[in-house]
């Protein structure tokens, strides 16, 4: 079955317009990785923010990036009761790194989706931040 890449937005932040560059020139690699995932363009009050979601073999990925660099990742498995199942979440900042390097970050944190340590330590070197959810 061809796994197929999914549509790009075009978002007006120069950093999320970077990213989504970034994610779609590694979206070959990404395809083999996960079952399908998506991106889809949103706001929060007056901020642009894109929400990339990763169906991945019994868990699903979320990964969020604010215009501000803010960024945010959860994970959830399957549950034959409940649905859907928390396993963790994290909010961390950018600070500048590049696109390319956040792509990557999340690759690698798709790899380790099921264990909360592993999965933060690929986002090591990025500032943590306050869990707002």
């Amino acid at each position: 079955m061809m796994r197929r890449s999914p549509q790009f937005p075009e978002p007006k932040s120069p950093f999320l317009q970077a990213l989504v560059a970034a994610f779609q020139k590694r979206s070959k690699a990404i395809n083999h990785k996960v079952n399908s995932w998506s991106i889809e363009a949103g706001r929060d009050q007056n901020e642009e923010r894109l929400n990339f979601d990763f169906d991945c073999f019994n868990h699903v990925v979320r990964f969020v990036a604010w215009e501000d660099q803010l960024l945010w990742f959860s994970s959830c498995k399957g549950s034959a009761t409940n649905g859907w199942e928390v396993k963790f979440a994290f909010h961390a900042s950018a600070d500048g790194h590049a696109p390319q390097a956040i792509v990557s970050t999340s690759e690698e944190a798709l790899l380790y989706r099921s264990d909360k340590v592993q999965c933060m330590a690929a986002f090591d070197g990025y500032t943590p931040e306050e869990d707002h959810s």
